[in-house]
């Protein structure tokens, strides 16, 4: 199970990399996308490591970040529409 969680935390990481790397190549708009993938990577690792290591507010975090995600996804679509509805 450890070798798995650990295989797991690497892919992440390393897609967090390639993003981050993109990120300094890229236009304004790519970079907004990536930016909604690095969120998803951190809570994505964070998850990873809740299941390894039981922590008393994975339940809240885990919510939160879901909340977080929608609104994120909101404002980033919004700021490539130039703020028109």
């Amino acid at each position: 199970m450890t070798f798995v969680l650990i295989l797991v935390s690497a892919v992440i990481i390393a897609s967090l990399l390639v993003a981050l790397l993109l990120m300094a190549r890229c236009d304004d708009l790519s970079r907004t996308v990536l930016s909604d993938v690095i969120f998803f990577g951190a809570v994505g690792l964070f998850l990873v490591y809740s299941l390894g290591n039981r922590t008393t507010i994975t339940y809240e975090v885990a919510v939160f970040a879901g909340v977080l995600s929608i609104l994120s996804s909101v404002a980033n679509s919004r700021i490539m529409v130039g703020g028109q509805r």
